[in-house]
């Protein structure tokens, strides 16, 4: 049921932020913020089918947690005032990436990198938003739902996928779902609620 409910709301989240796009286009962060959800629900559907019929999807699996880096670094460049470091963690991230590529007892690892990277990028937008005058309209801001949101799933999953490897069942990957659906439940929030004037 879980596993419904949080693929439900991926689409759901990907199709709102596409109807949105007028709304939020003088962003520059949104249209990494758009293909990184659209992105995510394509690979949600796709991987919901490939478990079902048993279709091997390790490299897909690889190349999305690649390309998930890629549109977090881009979409946290345009929200962050010091870019260094979201450039130095994408390195990193990008170093086990390519190390870890072949090995497919080491996808945990890859993983829990970019969880890590995106869960800092989401820390370092908040502490921003925290010490300017921002604060005093957070609830207005959409990059702050986006960040919190992004925290919640992002940080929360690091030990869900510290232990992948000891798991011989999908049975607690219905935690994995709670969190994708509460990730999703404040994106639409800040999507519905968000000024559109504001610019990032």
């Amino acid at each position: 049921m879980f596993q419904v409910i949080s693929l439900l709301s991926q689409v759901t989240v990907a199709v709102l932020c596409i109807v949105l796009y007028k709304k939020y286009k003088n962003q520059k962060f949104y249209v990494f913020f758009l293909t990184l959800i659209v992105l995510i629900a394509v690979v949600e559907l796709v991987g919901t089918y490939f478990i079902y019929t048993d279709v091997d999807s390790h490299y897909m699996s690889y190349f999305f947690v690649f390309f998930q880096g890629v549109f977090s670094m881009l979409m946290f460049k345009f929200l962050l005032k010091k870019n260094k470091i979201v450039y130095f963690l994408f390195s990193l991230f990008f170093f086990f990436w390519i190390y870890y590529f072949k090995d497919r007892e080491a996808f945990d690892i890859v993983v829990i990198m970019g969880s890590i990277n995106i869960a800092v990028f989401s820390l370092l937008h908040l502490r921003e938003l925290l010490m300017s005058d921002k604060i005093f309209v957070y609830k207005k801001i959409l990059p702050f739902w986006v960040s919190v949101a992004f925290l919640i799933f992002y940080l929360s999953s690091v030990p869900f996928f510290s232990m992948l490897n000891f798991m011989h069942t999908r049975g607690l990957f219905f935690v994995l779902y709670i969190l994708i659906i509460l990730m999703n439940t404040f994106i639409i929030y800040g999507l519905l609620c968000s000024k559109k004037e504001e610019k990032y």
